[in-house]
């Protein structure tokens, strides 16, 4: 079980196996592709430069997505992950914008980070590049 402290809360995730990072997988990708366009900003060009850009473009991005698809994937995500032992719940633990998102993010990490990285499809890609 991975675990992270997020604010001041240490939360735990179990990562999903068998169908279900699969399913979990589909379900990322069809409520967050309208998203994708900033996924490609880096700060290459300088930190206030990308801040901005990745504002607009945020902006930009949410205004494409399924308003409430968003909120449902974001309360799933969230309520995969456990502190003391307890489910979380979204608005209790975590409650604030900033620790709901490293939250999410921390679920996603521990379900894709190693399929993504290190599995299949990095060794798709660093075969398609040699």
């Amino acid at each position: 079980m991975a675990e992270k402290r997020i604010g001041q809360f240490v939360y735990r995730c179990e990562p999903l196996t068998g169908r279900e990072p699969w399913a979990l997988l589909l379900d990322v990708k069809k409520v967050l592709a309208p998203m994708g366009s900033i996924l490609g900003i880096s700060s290459a060009d300088g930190l206030m430069d990308a801040t901005r850009l990745m504002a607009g473009e945020l902006f930009n991005a949410l205004g494409a997505v399924d308003d409430q698809a968003v909120l449902d994937l974001m309360e799933r995500l969230v309520g995969m992950c456990k502190v003391d032992g307890a489910p979380c719940v979204w608005g209790v633990k975590p409650q604030n914008m900033s620790d709901t998102f490293e939250v999410v993010l921390f679920v996603l990490k521990v379900n894709f980070e190693s399929f993504f990285n290190e599995g299949p499809v990095a060794k798709y890609l660093k075969a398609v590049a040699a």
